[in-house]
């Protein structure tokens, strides 16, 4: 079993939307950049779902988005907590004194109308070893979670 503590709210329509998360491995470690496959063309997988919509419709993602191994950690997505502690900025929001170690940005676009959309993930994650030149593939972490989209009240 795998452990994610999540940290989401309410978005204001028109704004981008800053995901951050604390990610365990099933062996109680912390993910982190060094366990992200770099090897993996697509090392990150996320797919939003409008969940207001019908149901046959609900399994339509409105937005996919595939990173990189690479990608993911010049991007700080998976955080590197080898040189940083996890974070406790604005971002987590006072969720705990611990922090998070996985930060993702959807980007605003025109489809993020009011309503409740659910968020999945899927990262490849390994074990790199101290031990030899070979590292463990732990195959992917999945998670979820929900974001609600308000109305902006106009001038």
């Amino acid at each position: 079993m795998v452990s994610v503590i999540t940290s989401t709210g309410t978005v204001p329509e028109g704004n981008d939307w800053f995901l951050t998360y604390r990610l365990v491995r099933a062996d109680g470690v912390l993910v982190s950049d060094a366990s992200v496959t770099v090897t993996s063309a697509e090392a990150l997988w996320v797919n939003v779902y409008d969940l207001d919509t019908q149901v046959a419709v609900q399994d339509r993602s409105l937005y996919t988005a595939a990173v990189t191994g690479t990608a993911a950690k010049a991007n700080n997505i998976v955080i590197d907590t080898a040189v940083t502690a996890l974070l406790t900025d604005g971002f987590w929001n006072g969720v705990d004194s611990t922090g998070y170690n996985f930060f993702y940005q959807v980007p605003y676009a025109t489809w993020m109308k009011p309503g409740r959309y659910r968020i999945e993930f899927a990262l490849d994650i390994t074990e790199p070893s101290g031990a030899g030149p070979t590292s463990v593939d732990l195959g992917k972490m999945r998670w979820a979670t929900t974001v609600t989209v308000k109305t902006m009240v106009g001038a």
